[in-house]
């Protein structure tokens, strides 16, 4: 009965895995002519692990749906949320990882960035085996680091909003938190519904060695 449940857990990882990765999607809108972001951001002030000094803060804010004139006119309908690393050591910020972002086949990302005075955005940051979208993480790689940083936007068509936490990469990691989407409750539920094979699967195998 053991061995069934460890199926099932995985078969239901693989699945998930699978359908995340085959619907989505993360537009890469390069440039873009936002304006910095207004209002007082999620920041927290953070010391990454002993093995590098670097030291900063991790900004994060949400703009309200249909606030955004930029990614209205690129056809995104929900939130923007912004993100925004600033260093105070020395350390080379080499990427950050945006979680909570599941793009699906009809409900799409878009991801672009105002660029700062250090530039440091890579231009390949979305089609590089390190950056891009994974598991509902956005990566974004740099080139360099010193003083502000670019501010990434990222657009939605999410309605709703939470906190969890993010990652930065700097030879160490920290973790601070920001701002992401919330699953909408017909999302939770087309989950739920493409799991339950899976559990009709695994009550009749447990049967079946009931019976035997």
């Amino acid at each position: 009965m053991k061995n069934h449940g460890t199926k099932l857990a995985l078969s239901a990882a693989g699945m998930v895995l699978a359908a995340v990765s085959a619907n989505a999607q993360l537009v890469n809108e390069g440039a873009v002519s936002e304006t910095t972001p207004s209002g007082t951001p999620l920041s927290v002030t953070y010391v990454s692990g002993a093995s590098s000094t670097f030291t900063g803060t991790f900004n994060s804010w949400v703009i309200a749906a249909g606030s955004d004139s930029v990614a209205t006119s690129l056809g995104y309908t929900g939130l923007t949320f912004v993100f925004q690393v600033n260093p105070t050591g020395p350390s080379v910020v080499e990427s950050i990882s945006l979680n909570g972002f599941v793009a699906t086949s009809t409900s799409a990302l878009g991801i672009g960035y105002l660029s700062g005075s250090a530039n440091p955005i890579s231009e390949s940051y979305l089609s590089s085996a390190q950056g891009g979208i994974s598991g509902g993480t956005v990566k974004v790689n740099f080139n360099a680091f010193s003083g502000t940083g670019d501010y990434v936007y990222i657009y939605t068509n999410d309605k709703s909003y939470g906190e969890l936490f993010d990652s930065v990469q700097d030879g160490s990691s920290a973790t601070p938190l920001g701002y992401a989407p919330i699953p909408e409750p017909t999302t939770v539920l087309a989950g739920a519904l493409m799991l339950l094979p899976l559990g009709v699967g695994a009550f009749r195998a447990i049967r079946k060695d009931r019976i035997a």
